[in-house]
């Protein structure tokens, strides 16, 4: 029926690959989220639910999007550079026509 489906194990499983990526521990992150440790691990294991505020926090600290905790959607994490910020807000504010004929563009410019 929905094309998204939220699923709280993944979502967490998904904090708590980024979290390790940036070699981080559960307690840092419960310190800069104002969390305790148990609630944390909660999170990361599909049994506590994350508030939107902390969702926010997360993705600043991991430069991660929402739809990437959310949905696994890797396609929109482009917060690499400050040229790659101000591109994605950009095109995030593009219709879908707009956005197909930007990837003609760039097909075109690199030739692929």
């Amino acid at each position: 029926m929905f094309k998204y489906n939220y699923d709280a194990v993944e979502f967490g499983a998904r904090i708590k690959g980024v979290r390790k990526k940036y070699k981080m521990t559960q307690e840092k992150l419960a310190e800069l989220l104002y969390l305790s440790v148990d609630s944390v691990s909660r999170i990361e294991n599909g049994k506590g639910m994350c508030m939107p505020e902390h969702v926010v926090h997360i993705c600043e600290i991991f430069n991660v999007t929402a739809d990437y905790l959310y949905f696994g959607n890797v396609n929109v994490t482009c917060i690499k550079s400050n040229t790659l910020q101000k591109i994605c807000k950009m095109l995030g504010e593009c219709g879908e026509a707009e956005l197909k004929r930007l990837e003609k563009v760039i097909s075109l410019f690199l030739n692929k």
